[in-house]
């Protein structure tokens, strides 16, 4: 149970550095004097990351630079070192002939998912908003409707989840 409370706890911990990250962008970049990106249509954040590197590098800002890289290092190593986590506490538990706590904890990790993604999706520009399909989060709210995950003692996390799937009605989906 103990294992189950901190692994809880570091999904949060992501859930919440996530939020903080998205909450924490300022006003969207002005990309109108760069380059358009080179990479594959689809990949938003690619496109994104291209702009953002050849705006730094047009102004030389090398110390920038080098921090951001530091900052995305750090961040996706923080990121894999919870999926990790997660992944072999899902796995021991299934192992274990422990299916019930198993599916708790990818409960978990999917309602921090939820709303990670749609706090992050509601601060991009609708011009990208457009480019993504919302059918994954239907998928997701109707999971949710058919096999409700309770959060005792975090009416929060509900409240949350609650306006996360609101989105999908704002945008007639």
């Amino acid at each position: 149970m103990k294992t189950t409370k901190l692994f809880v706890l570091l999904s949060l911990g992501v859930v919440v550095g996530l939020l903080a990250t998205c909450w924490a962008v300022g006003q969207p970049l002005n990309h109108a004097s760069h380059p358009a990106p080179v990479t594959a249509p689809g990949n938003l954040a690619q496109d994104e990351l291209t702009a953002l590197v050849a705006s730094l590098e047009a102004a030389r800002a090398t110390n920038t630079l080098k921090l951001f890289g530091a900052y995305s290092k750090t961040a996706l190593a923080q990121r894999d070192s919870a999926d990790l986590g997660m992944t072999v506490a899902v796995l021991q538990r299934l192992r274990d002939g422990r299916p019930d706590e198993a599916v708790d904890l990818l409960e978990t990790r999917l309602d921090g998912v939820i709303i990670d993604f749609v706090a992050c999706y509601r601060q991009l520009e609708v011009s990208k908003r457009d480019q993504f399909d919302l059918q994954l989060l239907r998928m997701a709210r109707d999971y949710r409707a058919k096999h409700p995950h309770k959060w005792p003692g975090h009416p929060e996390m509900e409240w949350n989840l609650n306006e996360a799937f609101a989105l999908l009605e704002q945008t007639g989906n």
